[in-house]
């Protein structure tokens, strides 16, 4: 179930309509902080803030408004998703997939709108180092952790001129 993921870094169910919050839980330390009674557009702009990347910001705002959001549902769109980038409580960047999935209840008509946001940083990583080996020709690929100044070294399969260094290690001499 998506909803239990180990990814998922929050969870909300909003009335878009009525432009409230129904529910929302932070699942992680990387989830948008915000108090329990909260609007629709007060949880976007805080959820916007977090993006680190300004022209993203900018699509995110775009694709999550409320009004927007409502006019797509009656135009039989159910969900919408966006990738992007976010900064961490503790000064990182990751990729992070927002899900926005839209309904109405039938009594009232108001349009609903379930919220889901997700840690991808592991996988748009991997995706990016399997495009790297498609794309180039190399004797080695390394991939380096800003965080902790570890690196780990990947060998192309082909004789490389180039002395192998350690496979992985945090000294660079």
């Amino acid at each position: 179930n998506a909803a239990n993921s180990p990814e998922l870094i929050s969870k909300g169910l909003y009335d878009l309509t009525g432009n409230q919050a129904e529910y929302y839980h932070g699942e992680s330390e990387n989830s948008v902080k915000l108090k329990p009674a909260h609007s629709y557009d007060d949880g976007l702009t805080a959820a916007a803030e977090m993006c680190s990347i300004p022209d993203e910001r900018v699509k995110f705002l775009e694709l999550f408004d409320r009004l927007r959001l409502i006019d797509r549902f009656k135009a039989g769109n159910t969900e919408t998703v966006f990738d992007y980038r976010r900064k961490t409580s503790d000064g990182r960047v990751i990729w992070v997939q927002t899900v926005g999935r839209l309904y109405s209840v039938s009594e009232s008509g108001n349009v609903m709108c379930f919220i889901y946001s997700y840690d991808i940083d592991a996988q748009k990583t991997a995706k990016e180092m399997i495009d790297t080996v498609v794309r180039v020709d190399y004797d080695y690929l390394s991939m380096l952790d800003c965080r902790t100044g570890d690196y780990i070294i990947y060998s192309n399969q082909g004789q490389s001129k180039t002395p192998l260094p350690p496979f992985h290690s945090s000294c660079y001499e």
